[in-house]
């Protein structure tokens, strides 16, 4: 771990999407490990904490897609309505291990009555590694239960309160103190804020340590029994630390939404599919497809690309508010690199950039061509030429906050500022030659004014992230 270093001037405070302990403060967390089950793929989006792969999964047996969802917010779903042992693995997402306090959220679907001992979320000793492992599962009579399995034994405790065991879509969570021993339980619904279904203690808990067994989802590595409830999952989290209701709350009302993404594939020195050009030249001297999945800014000068196309959600992409963009790049010794977001038109746009100069994540305003510097942060790493950094960028209401990542993926830079001038428009990038962007996401994420109430100030670990190639 590192500390970080931040400008009093701009260290806003703000509210938390989720718990982790940190230096720096920040509105939008991620969990460690994400599946949202769209487009027929099982992608994790989570943060890396120091694993080299994410934990990305696969469909086992009769598990497939579905695209019958909550609140239609996603694209897909998984149904495990198909036989014996339907689930999916993300592997030994090693990600997972020694977390000690952790929080595990889903939305299920039961279309058939679950049995005791089905399980929603586990990472449980599957009889060929050391004695560890959790599980989050169904107990007796729709009752939750917590598993936790360390040298003492195979500990457990359950919910005070019970769910539903019919169909229907509801939240649940569990949340999960080693400090305290003891997990507390969750559930909502589509229409239900979260409420608590209580909880125990259990003096044999411990912190859960390094097992070799695999994430799964519908099942368990740690029997040989079929585990797997008849059930529909989607948007399963685990984070890092015990959260509380109020931000278990914010995980059911967050309902992020992949917007657009590309990892810039194309015909040699054309522009990628509903890209334009704001600033600079198209083609060989300006900005172009490489043909080997990078988007270039090659000849001389500033080059601003903006993106203008279709959205998932079949929005409109010249009038984007509250979002996240990400993107991996590799740029010029000295030179920038960055994304623009907000944008009014080719000289009025918020830019977040790694300037080469100082190694430096800085958060600029162009208001009709006239910059200013509203925040930055030097990096605790040095941009070496031609390696590639990301880049994630959060705009909610009027707080931009900024992560820089290195290549090896370690959190090097955060920053935040706000601002009021620009309240939605378009995104792209910015950059000077020669830049080379390797992917580009939008995500949406929920206005201010969807948040409940109530949260406090919580701040975010320094956490080592994959890149995003």
């Amino acid at each position: 771990m590192f500390a970080m270093r931040m400008n009093r001037v701009f260290g806003f405070g703000a509210l938390a999407l989720g718990l982790m302990v940190s230096t720096s403060q920040a509105a939008y967390i991620e969990p460690l490990l994400r599946y949202g089950f769209d487009g027929g793929t099982i992608t994790d989006s989570g943060l890396s904490n120091g694993a080299s792969t994410a934990a990305d999964g696969s469909y086992v047996n009769d598990a497939a897609a579905t695209t019958d969802t909550p609140f239609g917010f996603s694209t897909g779903a998984m149904d495990t309505n198909g036989g014996t042992e339907d689930y999916a693995t993300g592997g030994d997402a090693d990600k997972l291990d020694n977390l000690g306090s952790l929080t595990i959220t889903a939305w299920v679907n039961f279309q058939s009555t679950p049995d005791g001992n089905d399980r929603i979320v586990s990472k449980l000793f599957n009889n060929s590694g050391p004695l560890t492992g959790w599980d989050f599962r169904m107990a007796n009579s729709g009752f939750l239960g917590f598993s936790e399995l360390n040298a003492t034994g195979f500990n457990t405790t359950q919910s005070a309160g019970s769910i539903s065991t019919g169909p229907g879509w509801q939240f649940i969570a569990v949340s999960y103190n080693a400090g305290s021993k003891s997990a507390t339980f969750y559930s909502g619904a589509e229409a239900a804020a979260v409420a608590s279904l209580g909880g125990s203690s259990n003096g044999a808990f411990s912190v859960p340590g390094d097992t070799t067994a695999d994430v799964r989802v519908g099942s368990t590595a740690g029997s040989s029994s079929d585990r797997s409830p008849d059930a529909l999952f989607d948007d399963v989290r685990v984070y890092a630390g015990a959260l509380s209701g109020s931000q278990i709350e914010t995980v059911r009302r967050e309902a992020s939404t992949l917007l657009y993404q590309t990892s810039f594939d194309g015909t040699l020195d054309t522009l990628p599919t509903g890209w334009g050009v704001l600033q600079g030249a198209a083609g060989p001297s300006g900005w172009r497809l490489d043909g080997n999945g990078s988007y270039r800014l090659d000849g001389s000068g500033t080059g601003v690309t903006e993106y203008t196309g279709a959205l998932e959600n079949g929005g409109d992409a010249t009038n984007l508010d509250n979002i996240v963009i990400e993107t991996s790049f590799a740029k010029s010794g000295d030179n920038v690199g960055g994304i623009i977001a907000r944008a009014q038109d080719n000289d009025s746009f918020y830019h977040v950039r790694l300037y080469g100069m100082n190694d430096a994540l800085e958060i600029y305003r162009f208001d009709d061509g006239a910059n200013t510097r509203i925040a930055f942060m030097n990096a605790t790493d040095t941009y070496n030429n031609g390696e590639v950094w990301s880049l994630k960028v959060a705009l909610i209401g009027d707080l931009i906050e900024a992560w820089l990542y290195n290549q090896d993926g370690t959190q090097v830079a955060f920053a935040s500022a706000t601002d009021s001038t620009f309240a939605s428009g378009s995104v792209g990038l910015r950059a000077t030659p020669q830049a080379s962007y390797k992917n580009f996401r939008v995500l949406s994420i929920p206005s201010p004014a969807a948040l409940p109430a109530g949260l406090g100030l919580f701040t975010l670990t320094m956490i080592r992230r994959r890149r995003r190639l």
